[in-house]
């Protein structure tokens, strides 16, 4: 799986609602959702052993290319927004964005000095410019985030609101209005500990690995943070106003390599209004509060139960135009002069008309015509 920009995991015949996943800091669109068993074993992928292999269903997200491959035959990880989301939610496309936080390699050259205003227009633009060319740019959208995808997040729908009043940027407001729910895995909305988790992490790569984190966005999750500080003030604002549906879970158990000290600690891993958000709490520490086993971990239970609370008025909705859809059918097949009398009638309906009128010898009459003689 490409480690930056959009991918689509599952696509429904009909999808009614597109599900957009966001990793965090150092994180991976496809590892940070991935639950690893004891026993697995997964094949080599050059400079990435822990990538699994990928799936038949997973495509690049491009509008002139579509890639696919072979899943192997058993199963030893748990990539759970492809093995379980589409059992949990059905009429749905699922989707996974990546960015790299990473600026420098020992054997590579320089990467980027992105800001997360920076993240945020590209995940804001590659997620336009995808349900535009599908044809979808109003579809209901929900996004799920971990840590600082979550901040990511937060400014991309604000540049949305924002730069999606004016041109050349109107399209990105249908972004903003077809929001109908954020989850939120641990996101620092107040920062993290300075001489916690992100430090741990930025020294452990410079050893292990010869890279370098970028300072930029490191000093964004840091709990002075002006960033943060505003975000945490207009976010709830847009909330309020769009009447987003926000779950917020938060990790229950810290890491050992903090000396048991949670990375996001229960204050910051919420907006801390609750008539905006419900709150939950997961079982898991950080890194893991978002890796599921099965449709039976009761960790997924949660969060399956929040997608599903997101989701119903959706389902509700697309019920009612079904239902809606074959009582027009049935009331036209009893009485369809009654139904476009007095109506301007789309192309759709002058075809029905047009069907209904029609029997089976009606061309075969056309033969027997006379060609008029001239007076």
């Amino acid at each position: 799986m490409a480690s930056i920009g959009l991918t689509v995991l599952y696509e429904s015949e009909d999808p009614i609602t597109d599900i957009v996943f966001i990793h965090g800091f150092n994180g991976h669109p496809e590892r940070t959702w991935t639950y690893k068993r004891a026993d697995a074993n997964p094949p080599n992928h050059g400079n990435d052993p822990e990538l699994p292999e990928r799936p038949s269903k997973f495509r690049k997200l491009n509008p002139f290319k579509q890639d696919g491959g072979r899943s192997s035959g058993v199963q030893k990880e748990t990539y759970w927004p492809r093995d379980l989301l589409p059992r949990t939610v059905e009429k749905a496309r699922v989707l996974t964005f990546g960015y790299d936080t990473t600026v420098h390699h020992k054997f590579g050259p320089q990467r980027n000095h992105n800001t997360i205003y920076d993240f945020a227009w590209e995940f804001l633009n590659c997620l336009s410019d995808a349900r535009q060319s599908d044809g979808v740019s109003r579809r209901p959208l929900l996004f799920i985030a971990h840590s600082l995808g979550g901040i990511i997040t937060k400014e991309a729908l604000r540049q949305a609101n924002l730069k999606g009043e004016h041109e050349p940027s109107a399209h990105l407001r249908d972004i903003f209005l077809s929001t109908t729910g954020i989850i939120f895995f641990g996101t620092p909305h107040r920062g993290a500990d300075p001489r916690g988790f992100l430090q741990h992490v930025a020294e452990r790569a410079v050893r292990a690995a010869g890279f370098t984190v970028n300072q930029k966005v490191f000093e964004t999750l840091l709990p002075n943070s002006e960033r943060l500080k505003e975000l945490l003030d207009e976010f709830p604002l847009l909330v309020n106003k769009m009447k987003w549906s926000v779950v917020s879970f938060r990790e229950m158990h810290g890491m050992a390599v903090l000396g048991g000290k949670k990375v996001v600690d229960d204050v910051s891993s919420c907006l801390g209004d609750f008539s905006l958000e419900i709150v939950r709490d997961i079982e898991s520490d950080h890194r893991d509060m978002c890796r599921f086993s099965g449709l039976d971990d009761p960790r997924y239970e949660k969060v399956a139960a929040a997608i599903h609370r997101i989701m119903q008025p959706l389902l509700k909705e697309s019920n009612t135009e079904i239902c809606r859809g074959k009582s027009r059918l049935t009331s036209r097949a009893r009485t369809p002069e009654a139904k476009f009398d007095g109506e301007t009638l789309s192309e759709g309906q002058h075809k029905e008309m047009i069907d209904i009128l029609r029997f089976k010898q009606m061309d075969a009459r056309l033969l027997t015509l006379k060609t008029a003689q001239a007076k």
